[in-house]
């Protein structure tokens, strides 16, 4: 569906999805044509506190192997994502992350 993102990814699985956030960064200049990658960024939302202990966990996990993720709390949240709802407790946000069009790719 066109989504690029690294978080939330078994930690087996990041290496291979930082190359692939590498190669959609270099698309376009590699096929010619804008494929419509953009960085905008993932986020994942924290409703409870076990879920929270989870995301903790799993960011420092991950950050020895390249992936850095901002937690962000609630103020925080709604501050930089006004649409959200207010029920998550926290966040976490890897700015990188984004997605691409699968539509161009495909055939490029």
């Amino acid at each position: 569906f066109g989504n690029i993102r690294r978080t939330g990814r078994h930690l087996s699985q990041l290496p291979l999805a930082h190359r692939s956030l590498k190669l959609w960064g270099e698309a376009e200049k590699m096929l010619g044509r804008d494929v419509e990658f953009r960085a905008t960024g993932h986020i994942r939302l924290i409703f409870d506190g076990g879920s929270l202990a989870d995301m903790r966990a799993y960011a420092q996990a991950a950050r020895p192997l390249g992936l850095e993720l901002e937690e962000l709390g609630p103020r925080e949240i709604r501050s930089r994502f006004p649409g959200l709802g207010p029920a998550a407790i926290a966040a976490s946000f890897s700015p990188h992350d984004g997605s691409g069009n699968p539509r161009l790719i495909a055939p490029a």
